[in-house]
């Protein structure tokens, strides 16, 4: 039986605690390649570097807390609380969540536009914006009004929900 050691060659790994996996790789043509992915904040990256360079863990390292520092996970929309105004039973289908810098965040700008007219229980949207850039567009529903049962239909459902067929 023979036994081998292993020994992971990125650095990343090992020295910046912030680091979550990686691959190194070398070709004679393309030169040292560094995939790397770093976590903090809940903000999840990945570089990837090819270079003639002989060492990429810096590069890397500067660019992530770079990052880290200038950017961050921003809700630009909450379904479970966005509320349109006029409509007590209105809702939006997802959460927007953005990775940005405060200065992009200051230039997020939300728009709704209701439908003329109904399309089932779509009622109209709401677009996000990054000054004139269209980042997210969110449908906005009427929430379905519960049908109210007779006796005859509780006691219908009663039994579908009992019985194993």
């Amino acid at each position: 039986l023979k036994a081998y050691t292993w020994k992971n060659r990125n650095e990343l790994l090992f020295n910046y605690d912030k680091a979550t996996g990686g691959k190194t790789g070398y070709t004679p043509k393309a030169g040292r390649i560094l995939v790397s992915s770093a976590s903090s904040n809940d903000v999840n990256l990945c570089i990837a570097t090819i270079s003639k360079d002989s060492y990429l863990y810096d590069f890397h390292e500067k660019k992530y807390d770079y990052i880290f520092e200038n950017y961050k996970k921003y809700k630009i929309i909450d379904k479970d609380t966005y509320n349109i105004k006029g409509y007590d039973n209105a809702y939006v289908d997802h959460d927007f969540i953005i990775t940005l810098s405060k200065q992009e965040n200051d230039n997020i700008k939300t728009d709704i536009i209701m439908n003329e007219k109904k399309q089932g229980n779509l009622i109209g949207k709401v677009n996000t914006y990054m000054g004139k850039e269209l980042i997210d567009t969110n449908n906005i529903y009427l929430k379905k009004e519960a049908k109210k049962l007779n006796l005859l239909d509780k006691i219908i459902q009663f039994f579908e929900n009992i019985l194993p067929f």
